[in-house]
């Protein structure tokens, strides 16, 4: 999972007028509609523009930012706060708050049924 503030290319200390300039400035860049255009193929702007989505709808609320912000540095570790680790039957869930974590509602592998599926199938 990449930083939501790098996405966006801006500071952590950024306004929200500054990341909603960002996000319009990248998701005009990477809309599915303008991929053909910027030579792009259509399944990386869509997973493109989703990452971005996403980056903003979370920057842009203050809760979220606020939760983002305290939890950042497991977020992107991808871990569960659990410095030794020597758990395996502990299941981690940090990375399945960011729809980084699936692509697409297709019946694939990485959809979103399935991804969340067999998360809640090791759950139960």
């Amino acid at each position: 999972m990449r930083c939501h503030y790098e996405v966006l290319a801006v500071a952590r200390d950024a306004s929200a007028a500054e990341i909603k300039k960002a996000f319009r400035l990248k998701a005009l860049r990477w809309h599915p509609d303008k991929h053909q255009q910027n030579g792009i193929s259509s399944e990386e702007a869509t997973e493109q523009f989703q990452t971005i989505q996403n980056a903003y709808e979370v920057l842009s609320d203050p809760h979220e930012k606020k939760w983002y912000d305290e939890h950042r540095e497991q977020i992107l570790r991808g871990g569960d706060g659990n410095e030794d680790g020597d758990d395996e039957d502990e299941l981690n869930l940090f990375r399945y708050f960011s729809a980084s974590v699936y692509s697409g509602f297709g019946s694939d592998a990485k959809s979103f049924y399935f991804v969340y599926g067999e998360l809640f199938a090791k759950v139960h």
